[in-house]
């Protein structure tokens, strides 16, 4: 019975991966780029835990980037994903791509970024898979 309901999660995140990359892939290939400009760089802790239980704070600096679309909204977000761009500064320029028939839909130009979701939704999918593979073949 448990390997009937992980074989049905595993599908269900297939399937959710499949949508999930087709619509950000029609966004990459399609969607308007525009440059976008760091306005500040904003401080956050951030607690973990470390091999023995410990909490440590790390402070970590996630850039406040605003960009203008083709019908002048201003659009300003906080880049909070770990990735190369980690390094920007203020009056950095980057380039974003977003959704020309909903603003609100937009991503900084990197592939990894961009595809970052079905990636995860697969291989989460994969994991739930070979476990009801692995209950079936008991």
């Amino acid at each position: 019975m448990e390997g009937y309901i992980l074989l049905a999660i595993g599908i269900a995140l297939i399937l959710i991966a499949i949508v999930t990359f087709f619509i950000k892939n029609n966004v990459y290939k399609k969607g308007i780029r525009v440059k976008g400009t760091v306005l500040e760089l904003k401080k956050s802790d951030e607690a973990i835990l470390d091999d023995f239980n410990q909490v440590t704070f790390l402070t970590l600096y996630k850039q406040v980037i605003e960009f203008t679309t083709k019908e002048n909204e201003k659009i300003v977000f906080l880049h909070d994903s770990g990735s190369k761009y980690n390094n920007l500064k203020v009056g950095d320029e980057i380039t974003i791509i977003y959704n020309e028939k909903n603003s609100d839909e937009f991503y900084v130009d990197d592939k990894v970024e961009v595809f970052r979701l079905p990636i995860t939704l697969v291989i989460t999918a994969i994991l739930f898979l070979v476990f009801s593979f692995t209950l079936f073949l008991m």
